[in-house]
């Protein structure tokens, strides 16, 4: 504790993006077992004090480390004014839930099998007119994936949202839901497999690996994005690359300009491609003629930005920094519906 400098019990404390966590004992100590050398990011969470975390390393055989972490309890104010939401606040809030929920899930066919179980907890500005949209949480946000059969507990940093882009950053972590019969517990085995293939994480990991061709990616910069993402008009580069030593060396990335990602093993959906007509303001009659378009007969087609002038990739195939890339196409079509933890290997 900050203010009196004593050991505090019952402090949640897990590695991000993990299925590891653990508690703190009388004298503010936990384990966390399992850990391979490398980069972490602790979380420390509770009620009454204020979310810390911190990065560790974890050096070859090293058994302990020592966190001099300090928490600041949560400072609450007792108001004697009683404030009554009226019913329109009340009406937008709930109108801004709704475009939360379907920005931060997706519209994959996970996130119908994904709920948010303390709502409460998001403070939502939305602005109905510009389609402009601002969330905070006071507190971790507790939410079921049915589809992948976690719960996640969601520490929600940042969340903005506009008609053409939306920025999300949190740190999050896993637990494993109980499981009623061997039929659910393959439904969940094939989802994680389905769900991991073509992924972001699945490519960055091929790409660390030299095995992009083999996992099914082709490579290439180009200079700009198609008008729309699903245009069937967008030129493909001449000679698309399946080997990472243009763009990626010692676990890092670095190009100036759009790395068009294609996923070779899968074609996009049809949900995304028809969500793409709804955003392009295409007749929906439209939809079945596109289904056999360009894009959508050489796979599943992204595109990365780098925020940064280089960036850094851990050996579980996630970045290090945050908000280091914007992603397009199919990969911005896919968020927290399809989270898995690091430790996930199909």
């Amino acid at each position: 504790d900050v203010e009196t400098n004593e050991p505090i019990p019952g402090i949640n404390v897990y590695v991000a993006g993990t299925l590891k966590g653990s508690s703190t004992d009388i004298n503010g100590n936990f384990e966390l077992k399992g850990l391979s050398p490398g980069k972490y990011e602790i979380v420390f969470s509770h009620i009454v004090y204020n979310l810390a975390h911190t990065l560790v390393t974890v050096e070859g055989d090293q058994q302990f480390v020592h966190i001099p972490i300090k928490l600041e309890p949560k400072i609450t104010q007792l108001q004697d004014v009683e404030v009554v939401a009226n019913s329109e606040t009340q009406k937008n809030w709930h109108k801004g839930f709704k475009v939360f929920e379907e920005e931060f899930f997706g519209n994959t066919q996970n996130a119908g099998k994904c709920s948010i179980l303390n709502p409460e907890v998001l403070n939502i500005e939305y602005d109905r007119n510009s389609g402009e949209l601002k969330a905070t949480a006071d507190e971790p946000l507790i939410i079921e994936n049915l589809a992948l059969g976690y719960r996640i507990n969601y520490i929600l940093e940042l969340f903005e949202h506009t008609p053409t882009v939306t920025r999300l950053l949190g740190i999050s972590n896993f637990e494993e839901l109980p499981v009623n019969n061997n039929a659910e517990r393959k439904r969940i085995i094939r989802n994680r497999q389905k769900s991991y293939q073509g992924s972001m994480t699945h490519f960055l990991r091929s790409l660390t690996n030299g095995k992009l061709k083999k996992e099914g990616f082709v490579i290439d910069e180009v200079n700009e994005l198609p008008s729309s993402i699903n245009n069937s008009y967008f030129e493909l580069p001449a000679k698309l690359h399946a080997d990472r030593e243009q763009f990626a060396f010692d676990n890092t990335l670095k190009f100036t300009k759009y790395l068009l990602v294609i996923y070779t093993k899968e074609y996009e959906s049809s949900a995304y491609v028809f969500d793409q007509l709804q955003m392009a303001n295409q007749d929906a009659a439209a939809f079945n003629n596109s289904l056999v378009g360009i894009n959508r007969n050489v796979g599943q087609m992204s595109f990365i930005k780098l925020n940064l002038p280089v960036v850094t990739i851990n050996s579980k195939g996630f970045f290090n920094e945050p908000l280091a890339v914007t992603t397009y196409g199919y990969w911005s079509w896919e968020r927290v519906a399809e989270y898995m933890p690091f430790e996930y290997s199909p």
